[in-house]
Parts: structure tokens; C-alpha cells; sequence
């Protein structure tokens, strides 16, 4: 049987993403996907991440502890680009999507007659829409068992609930364990799309009140204070019913609180990818959702063609 080994890096909305994308190929190829579940975390050293997916849900799937060729390739990508000598020696055909800022249709007919290894982000839903349906099925949160998210479902499903999404980077401070400039810092950030600035907030808020009658906005944020920035500078926040939905106030894990986002009907997304993943399910689950999202995606094909952008 032929294999797909997938170099698996970044929070849960970016491994939601890299596992779509290979097991499309897998399942289009008849072939076995391989992950590797550490070699892209012991290697990120901008952000404490861990493999996240539920790994009892994946189908024809094997973890792998270490992949020691991505670790080899990706030192090698520093001193130049090796995949044509790859292909051509070793008979091994690397994907990487790493620097993509869109979606690449040429992924979706490579040679499989090679050995195959995937590396990159792959954040547009083009990437899986083949198989979308069977893919869904896979990755979709389970309903929580914790408390403080099911009281809340009822309430963030009614369609005057806004799932507003905040995302600050305030966890870019080390590298290697030392605390790095902010020069380095801004770097690492400009890469992954920036900062979404406050007055997109501002603006999106002020966009879906119109849409709204009596808004009630649940915010999603990694900290208490990213919110109070926000409420700061909107009259409408301070104005309306305002809930924080952060590791501090309960909400500390990733795939509930994705769960609860999909229960939404009306999103406000910066650009993160956790985010996104809130917004699809829910239109996924009530076939049309609306949508406010950011343009600070590195991929231009990472926002639907429906949600309205900013």
C-alpha cells in the first residue's frame, strides 16, 4: 500500500488543516497516511504546541514517533532547495506548501508513484474539498463534558449571538528558552500574517450590529486583557452583553472551545486558524453562517468566497 507521511506543526486549527489536506490525497490515492506527532513540535520554538488532533477518530491513519527525513529536510532547506535531487536519486517527492500565500491545484495531481512527504500549512478548504464530507466526519469536536460549555450552548446558538474571535501573538516571547527582541519577535509574527488591529474589530462589530437586533457578543481570546483592549475602543461592547470565553474565565481547551464556536451562527474571525475551523463547522452545521473575517490570512484562499473580509 502506498503512504503519505504528513509533517504535522502548529495549534490545533493549523493541524486540522494539514491533515485534511494529506488525507485528501489519501483517500483520492488509496494510501496510508503516516503523521508525524513531534518532530514539528520539538522544532517550534515560537509557540508550546503539541499534537492535538482525537487521534481515535482518524481512519487509516498510523502516528509516527519521529520522522527523522523531515527533520534532515528542513535543515537541508537552509542551505537550498533539494527537492529536484530528492525526486530525481531517491525517488521521493516532497510537497511543500511552507511559503504558499495560495492555494496550489498542482497538489492535487502529483506523482504517486513516489515516495510521498507533505510539509506545509495548507489553509484553504480547496485543499480537502474532494473529500470534504468523509473528512468532516473525522475531525468534527465531540460534544464537551464539561459543564460550563453545554450551559452555553443554547444561549451562542440563538441568532442574535456573535462569536467574535481575538487573536494577540502575546505567546511569541521566546525562542530556545531565551526571550528574544522585538525586532525577532515582529518577524516571526509578520510571518504567520500580523497582528489583526484593533480597529478591525471595530469595524466588524459595528457591521454586524447593523445585521443584528439586540447583539450579544462571546469573545474568544487567550487573555482577559486582549478583550478589555477591545471593549476599550468599541462603544457598541461597552453598550451590550459582553461574555469572555478564555483559559481564565474556564475555557482552556482547544477542541471544546471549537465545539462551542460551531454552535454559532454570526463570526467575527481574525486570522487565526482555530478560528476559521469555528466558522466552517457552524456553516457546515446550519448551511449558511455569517461571516466577518480578516484579510491577515497568509493565503489568500484561506477566507470562503461568501464571508465578507476586511
Amino acid at each position: 500500500m502506498k503512504k503519505i507521511h504528513l509533517y504535522l506543526c502548529g495549534g490545533l486549527g493549523n493541524q486540522l488543516f494539514e491533515y485534511a489536506a494529506a488525507r485528501n490525497l489519501a483517500i483520492k490515492n488509496n494510501s496510508q497516511l503516516i503523521i508525524d506527532v513531534n518532530s514539528g513540535f520539538i522544532t517550534d520554538f515560537r509557540d508550546p504546541t503539541k499534537f492535538s488532533l482525537k487521534s481515535n477518530n482518524l481512519q487509516d491513519t498510523k502516528l509516527l514517533r519521529f520522522n527523522f527525513f523531515f527533520l534532515i529536510y528542513r535543515f537541508l532547506k537552509k542551505f537550498g532547495n533539494f527537492d529536484k535531487f530528492l525526486e530525481r536519486y531517491l525517488n521521493i517527492n516532497v510537497i511543500d506548501e511552507t511559503n504558499h500565500t495560495q492555494f496550489d491545484e498542482k497538489i492535487l495531481n502529483v506523482d504517486f508513484n513516489k515516495k510521498m512527504y507533505l510539509i506545509g500549512y495548507f489553509q484553504s478548504n480547496l485543499y480537502f474539498k474532494e473529500n470534504e464530507d468523509k473528512i468532516l466526519q473525522e475531525i468534527y469536536p465531540q460534544r464537551p463534558l464539561k459543564v460550563d460549555y453545554l450551559n452555553l450552548k443554547e444561549e451562542v446558538s440563538k441568532p442574535n449571538s456573535v462569536c467574535i474571535g481575538v487573536r494577540m501573538h502575546e505567546n511569541i516571547e521566546k525562542k530556545f528558552g531565551l526571550k528574544i527582541s522585538e525586532k525577532s519577535k515582529k518577524k516571526i509574527i509578520n510571518q504567520i500574517g500580523g497582528i489583526t488591529s484593533s480597529n478591525f474589530y471595530v469595524e466588524a462589530i459595528e457591521k454586524m450590529k447593523k445585521k443584528i437586533n439586540d447583539p450579544k457578543f462571546f469573545i474568544f481570546s487567550t487573555k482577559n486583557s486582549n478583550i478589555k483592549k477591545i471593549i476599550d475602543q468599541s462603544d457598541i461592547l461597552k453598550k451590550h452583553y459582553v461574555k469572555f470565553i478564555t483559559a481564565e474565565n474556564g475555557y482552556e481547551d482547544a477542541y471544546d472551545n471549537l465545539w462551542l464556536m460551531s454552535q454559532f451562527k454570526n463570526f467575527i474571525i481574525s486570522n487565526s486558524t482555530l478560528y476559521w475551523w469555528g466558522a466552517y463547522f457552524s456553516k457546515k452545521k446550519y448551511n449558511k453562517n455569517s461571516v466577518i473575517c480578516s484579510l491577515n490570512f497568509p493565503n489568500k484562499n484561506t477566507c470562503l468566497d461568501e464571508w465578507e473580509k476586511i
